[in-house]
């Protein structure tokens, strides 16, 4: 019965990390949509983020989930305001000076830093089938967008999106620190509340919250940054990361490689070679090994439960608006 009950959980958890990866996917083309249409890094993350917020804190009310000790909350807002927003800025100011694939590529590389500290720091132990997935998953990446065009280089563009992998993984191992120490759906309402006052404030410190000159397709690229790219795949993630480790998510994330250039292909005209195609498969593979079996975390690290919910808390938790 245990072991039953482990593998749905994990099973769910695999699904959840999936559906983060396809909405986080879709991310680079709108944030070249509102880029296009005039908006600035800071408008786009502070309109995305407050959005994101608000929508957040409705599906919480619906959900009516136990609010945690009033440091676990503290703790999750700060991680938005500081870790989430700050990677974001990072990731945002690099896809305005460089290819979106190309810094797509850059931020698929982070599950080697996040194992690697997962292991580290004792939270799960090395397999050998967890490192053939990981080769698997971050070698099918590299093919998947070694095809695609990287347009000229810049070294502040590089250094950004470099410096966003390092923060992103930073994050997902502090994440899973604070996601089993209450509902991850309320958790999800804090860290992207954190994220909208951490880049409002940024943004009203360095004068760039100007709206003037945005057209209305800036406005729902926006929107849809807000919805499809932060409620949906941020709830999913916080949602999945007590039931499969920060390691497991983060190399089941890589899927959101091959949405992002597989949105590219369809909406700005590029197209897959064979090596892409390959890199797709492998990316693949690594999934359908991953789903195979939990991956072994250290005693006394283990995911805590499922938190106790409302019959329609877990349609709430998939609801992508």
């Amino acid at each position: 019965m245990a072991g039953a009950r482990a593998r749905r959980e994990h099973s769910l958890g695999v699904g959840l990390t999936l559906i983060s990866a396809v909405a986080f996917g879709t991310t680079g083309v709108l944030a070249k949509g509102a880029y296009g249409a005039g908006a600035s890094v800071p408008v786009v993350l502070g309109g995305r983020f407050a959005l994101a917020a608000l929508l957040l804190w409705v599906l919480v009310a619906l959900r009516r989930p136990a609010f945690p000790p009033a440091g676990v909350m503290a703790a999750a807002f700060a991680l938005g305001a500081f870790g989430y927003a700050g990677e974001a800025f990072l990731y945002f100011s690099a896809l305005e000076r460089l290819d979106a694939s190309l810094v797509t590529l850059l931020l698929a590389t982070y599950p080697v830093l996040v194992v690697g500290a997962a292991i580290a720091l004792g939270r799960e132990r090395p397999d050998r089938r967890r490192a053939v997935a990981l080769l698997a998953a971050v070698g099918g990446a590299a093919l998947v967008l070694g095809g695609a065009q990287a347009g000229a280089l810049s070294g502040l563009g590089l250094l950004l999106a470099a410096s966003a992998t390092v923060a992103y993984a930073t994050y997902v191992l502090l994440a899973d620190r604070v996601v089993r120490h209450a509902d991850g759906l309320l958790l999800a309402a804090l860290v992207i509340s954190g994220a909208a006052a951490g880049m409002l404030a940024l943004g009203g410190l360095s004068g760039g919250l100007g709206t003037a000159g945005i057209a209305t397709d800036g406005w729902l690229a926006i929107a849809g940054l807000a919805v499809a790219c932060t409620v949906v795949p941020i709830a999913a993630f916080l949602l999945a990361l007590p039931r499969i480790g920060p390691g497991t998510a983060s190399i089941l994330s890589t899927f959101e490689v091959v949405v992002g250039v597989g949105l590219a292909a369809l909406l700005l005209g590029e197209s897959l070679g064979p090596l892409q195609l390959l890199g797709t498969g492998l990316v693949l593979a690594a999934v359908v090994t991953l789903q195979l079996r939990p991956a072994d975390r250290v005693a006394g690290d283990e995911p805590a439960a499922a938190p106790a919910a409302p019959a329609a808390a877990g349609q709430v938790a998939h609801q992508p608006a």
